[in-house]
């Protein structure tokens, strides 16, 4: 895992300030995606954020699943999926 940092992510305001934090935002997520662009599946990562937090995911970790016995399967492989934090979403 790499180390968290604050992200923040603004929207509505045309400020500088705001312009700057959005851009650096988006570097850190293209360099989230860019420098792990494929889970050991063969799938491509996303960025999603759960919690709060801002991941880069192997896309089949977003993607809903229904029926107890595919839950459960899912859940049990999920350990072997790219996920990796990029930081908390400040508010």
């Amino acid at each position: 895992m790499t180390e968290q940092t604050n992200l923040t992510l603004v929207s509505g305001d045309n400020s500088s300030q705001s312009s700057a934090a959005s851009a650096m935002t988006i570097e850190m997520i293209e360099h989230g995606i860019d420098s792990h662009p494929r889970c050991a599946c063969g799938r491509p990562t996303t960025a999603a954020v759960h919690d709060g937090i801002m991941w880069v995911e192997c896309t089949l970790l977003s993607q809903p699943v229904e029926g107890r016995f595919r839950r459960a399967m899912a859940s049990a492989g999920s350990y072997f999926h790219y996920r990796d934090a990029l930081g908390e979403l400040a508010a």
